[in-house]
């Protein structure tokens, strides 16, 4: 696994609104290494776009210290 390129394409995938693609690779990315924060802000945002909902404030909890829903 690369986490670099992985992060790149999960940042293409966003930018392209593939939501589900985003999310994987962003997942898999933070798995190997914790994103920071504003990447957090892309993997809620795509786990929201999927229904995600629960993810989604959990994610932001990580990226956004201090944020209550």
């Amino acid at each position: 696994m690369n986490t670099t390129a992985d992060l790149e394409r999960g940042h293409a995938a966003y930018s392209s609104s593939r939501w589900q693609d985003a999310y994987a690779l962003l997942s898999e990315t933070d798995r190997a290494t914790p994103l920071a924060a504003e990447d957090l802000v892309l993997l809620a945002t795509s786990s929201y776009m999927l229904g995600r909902e629960d993810d989604c404030v959990q994610i932001l909890g990580r990226g956004l210290p201090g944020w209550v829903p």
